[in-house]
This record gives C-alpha cells, sequence and structure tokens, in this order.
C-alpha cells in the first residue's frame, strides 16, 4: 500500500507477500513517501499494521527529491519473517508509532538512517519496541536524527532470523547502534544476552561532534561476550558522545568489562547495584585524569580516565 496524498485516514489491516520468489529488498507493506510528484504529504493516519514474508519493510517512511512528509500517525506495527526492517524511516517530522513488534527480522525491528538525499529525522516518538536491534543512524551530519523518543525499548535477546536472511543483517552484534543523532530519548531500555555491546557508537571525522543520549531507566545484562567487538557495555565516542543514565542496574558482566567507555562526557545517576570487584563503570571518557576508585555496597567500582560524573549514588 503506497501513500500518496495528504489528510489520509486507514484503518487496521494486514499484507503478506512473497519473500522467497521476489527480488530486490524494496517490496513494503505500507510506503509514505513524499516526492516530486506527490509534493509534500501530511496528516496521515494508520491503525494496526501486520505484515508478513515480506521483501523489504513492513513500513517505510521518506522523503526525497523536493517532497516532506509530516504528521504521521501508526498503531501497532508487528512483522514476520520480514527480510529487513518492521519500522523503517528515512526522513520525516512530527512521526509517532504505538509499538513495534516482530519475529523473523532480518535486519532491525526499529531503524531511522536517513541519506543525504532524504534530509534529517525530526520529532519521531515511538511508545514502545520489543525486538532484538534497533538503529538510529543518520549517515551524514546533515541527515540526522533529531528529538527521537523512545518509552520502552526492550531488546530482551536477538530474535531469530528472516527466511532467506538478509546478508547485511547477519554482521549484526549491538542492541542499540547510533549514529549521527542530536537527541535521543529512552524512558526504559532493557539490554540482554548480546554478542556485541548494548549501545555502540559510530562516529567518522566530520560526523556531529554532541551526540546526546538520555536513558532514564537501564537495564543491561550478558552484553559484550565476543571480546573481539569491545570490553564494554557501553562504547560511546570520545569526539561526540553525551551519555546520561538516571538509573542503572548491570547483570552477569564478564572480568575486565567496563560498563561505559569512551564517551565525551558520562553522567550515571544511580547505579542499583553493585559492580564485581576489577569492572569499571566509566573508562577512557574525556580527557585523562587520575583513576578514581569508589566502594558501592560492598563491591569495588572503578571509575578509570573519565572526564565528568556527577551525583553519582550507588547501593548494593
Amino acid at each position: 500500500m503506497r501513500v500518496v496524498g495528504s489528510n489520509v485516514r486507514i484503518g487496521d489491516f494486514s499484507v503478506e507477500g512473497n519473500i522467497r520468489t521476489d527480488t530486490l529488498e524494496f517490496h513494503y507493506g505500507l510506503h509514505i513517501r513524499a516526492d516530486d510528484t506527490t509534493g509534500d504529504l501530511s496528516n496521515i493516519v494508520v491503525g494496526n499494521v501486520r505484515g508478513a514474508n515480506l521483501r523489504g519493510d513492513v513500513v517505510c517512511i521518506d522523503n526525497r527529491d523536493g517532497g516532506f512528509v509530516s504528521g504521521v500517525r501508526i498503531g501497532h506495527v508487528h512483522g514476520t519473517n520480514i527480510l529487513r526492517n518492521v519500522v523503517s524511516i528515512v526522513g520525516g517530522r512530527e512521526l509517532h508509532i504505538e509499538r513495534i513488534t516482530g519475529s523473523g527480522i532480518g535486519y532491525t525491528h526499529f531503524d531511522i538512517e536517513p541519506e543525504h538525499f532524504n534530509g534529517p529525522v525530526v520529532g519521531c516518538t515511538v511508545g514502545s519496541i520489543y525486538g532484538g536491534f534497533v538503529q538510529v543512524a543518520g549517515s551524514t551530519p546533515h541527515a540526522y536524527a533529531d528529538q527521537v523518543r523512545i518509552g520502552l525499548l526492550d531488546l530482551s535477546s536477538p530474535t531469530t532470523r528472516s527466511v532467506p536472511v538478509y546478508p547485511p543483517g547477519l554482521g549484526r552484534k549491538d542492541a542499540l547502534t547510533i549514529r549521527n543523532l542530536r537527541s535521543l530519548e529512552i524512558g526504559h531500555l532493557i539490554a540482554r544476552n548480546f554478542e556485541g555491546r548494548a549501545i555502540y557508537q559510530i562516529w567518522n571525522p566530520g560526523a556531529l561532534t554532541d551526540q546526546r543520549l538520555h536513558i532514564s531507566v537501564a537495564e543491561l545484562s550478558n552484553c559484550a561476550r565476543d571480546p573481539r567487538l569491545g570490553n564494554a557495555f557501553i562504547t560511546g565516542s570520545r569526539f561526540a558522545t553525551r551519555l546520561r543514565i538516571d538509573s542503572l542496574m548491570v547483570d552477569r558482566i564478564r572480568a575486565g568489562v567496563s560498563v561505559v567507555r569512551d564517551c565525551k562526557d558520562a553522567r550515571i545517576g544511580h547505579l542499583r547495584k553493585a559492580l564485581p570487584k576489577g569492572n569499571r563503570l566509566v573508562s577512557d571518557s574525556g580527557p585523562e585524569l587520575d583513576k578514581l576508585l569508589y566502594l558501592a555496597g560492598g563491591g569495588a567500582v572503578a571509575l578509570g580516565a573519565c572526564r565528568m560524573i556527577r551525583n553519582f549514588r550507588a547501593t548494593a
């Protein structure tokens, strides 16, 4: 289904594709695209969308060639055996999705990834996401993501892949990948059982230098299992990542693994569980400072080479 006009109302619907026999990867269940033929699109309301066996995304929202999408509201989007993403957003403003779920997903459950020809994604709110991998990654400093808000981001474990598999998705190991975002707010983040990191910041020369990630509550468990992918649950960039976590709980952490590493600055408000002896809460973040050691609830919390820790409190 393709939306080519404004002031559109669509109820609940389901769509089933031909993932085994279709070609390429652009067969969408619902495609909202503003371009030079449609002009700007706005005021679009869609109910619940269920997609199955699609060689593409269940929902894709984008703008290009001078067109612009704004004011889109969608209910619950669910995907079963989807080659790429449950929801893909590559352009637009004032977008709202109530809930995203699915199984057998080839790439991510939720992907914000604008290219230079799409422009930025500004003002995107998702009530809840239950799944495996999520990405908020603008391709350039001009095609960025800003004012992205996710109420509940529950990435309890990597899910099964689509059949057939999507080769670019086979290399995904990190729960949440971020790049060229100006601001991302997460109410409650749960990340469990990932070979890679719970959060991984990609930064290349010329990228945005202030990328703000604020998480109210974070529960991280059994991540960074593969030492080749970095020895930290959260790996940022000393050139860009400004991380703030109000309440943090970490469980099943390997010896020698830090919780947070390589941020421009990191602010941890309340550590709800003491770390095992020898594990660092924050390491190698910002300019080198003398190493600090705090005792928290009988367990050691090491803060190595960190720039900023504010309002820190630890309880057993």
